[in-house]
């Protein structure tokens, strides 16, 4: 849809699309499929979804430059969702098991018993503190990263930083949010999970206000990195933690319900800084008004408990 893209419309319809069936559904179902398959080492296995992602972000944008450079950016819109499609509809139908089953009596390494020990419901978890910090940290997440990444050039721009420096900075996102899942998710299966998503959030608006005042193209890729730690903790804790806290009865609802609110956040984040850019005169400002406004959310995030 986006390849044939004529105006506004086509442009919001495909952009609908990709928010729709991108960050919402396979969002969703991944860390739902994931929940139903592991208990005790959930989080190590959503830190390895989540270095994996962070590898696509890393590669995408130079895949993208390079088909743009050399076929256009119509043909580029369809090439790689081609080449994804692949990837996506082998594991789907070859790798994942098809009906997952509770881990069998002759691994108990696999079950820690605390998901079967509660089963919230989604009224019920929306009654509980604990849901909401976990729903807020996550809106905040998706928020601040579509504001700094849809807003990049711009804001590099305004520094006067050439276009190629946005792409590269996505490299060291990426390579920071690569060993951030990997560590967060190995540590939210030891310690508990208020420490990392405190320490993730204040690394998300530490690279976000850093990103948006960087005055060369060093601090600008320290500032996506602080970016990427900060996505990589609070997306290794985040989808854990709701599964632990509220059980699996009803995870597909509760998942549901949080990652609604997290689509709409990454929405709200670019709009909300453009529209703040007009008032104060710049992107870059207005990015790091945004972060500073948003501070008292890691004191809030160190406050979490099992409802």
């Amino acid at each position: 849809a986006l390849s044939k893209a004529a105006g506004f419309v086509s442009l919001a319809v495909a952009f609908y699309l990709l928010r729709f069936f991108g960050q919402g559904v396979l969002s969703m179902a991944t860390s739902h499929a994931l929940a139903l398959r592991f208990d005790a080492k959930l989080g190590s296995v959503e830190g390895l979804k989540g270095a994996v992602f962070s590898g696509a972000i890393a590669t995408a944008p130079q895949i993208a430059i390079a088909l743009i450079a050399t076929h256009g950016w119509r043909e580029a819109a369809w090439m790689m969702p081609t080449g994804a499609a692949v990837v996506a509809l082998i594991a789907a139908y070859v790798l994942l098991d098809p009906d997952p089953k509770a881990p069998p009596a002759s691994h108990p390494e696999e079950s820690t018993g605390d998901s079967a020990e509660v089963s919230f419901t989604l009224p019920e978890a929306r009654r509980t503190r604990a849901f909401w910090i976990l729903v807020f940290s996550s809106v905040l997440t998706g928020a601040g990263l579509t504001a700094v990444h849809f807003l990049l050039q711009p804001l590099l721009g305004e520094a006067g930083m050439a276009e190629g420096v946005a792409a590269a900075t996505f490299i060291s996102f990426a390579s920071a949010g690569f060993l951030a899942t990997l560590i967060g998710g190995i540590l939210v299966d030891r310690i508990q999970p208020a420490r990392i998503l405190a320490t993730g959030l204040f690394f998300l608006l530490l690279g976000m206000a850093g990103t948006a005042l960087a005055p060369t193209p060093v601090l600008a890729h320290a500032g996506m990195a602080a970016l990427g730690v900060g996505h990589g903790f609070v997306g290794a804790v985040a989808g854990t933690t709701l599964a632990r806290f509220f059980g699996k009865a009803h995870h597909g609802a509760i998942r549901g319900a949080s990652s609604t609110a997290v689509v709409a956040g990454a929405a709200v984040g670019p709009y909300l800084a453009s529209l703040l850019a007009g008032a104060v005169g710049d992107y870059s400002t207005a990015v790091a008004v945004i972060a500073l406004a948003c501070m008292p959310m890691p004191i809030l995030a160190w406050t979490l408990r099992r409802p």
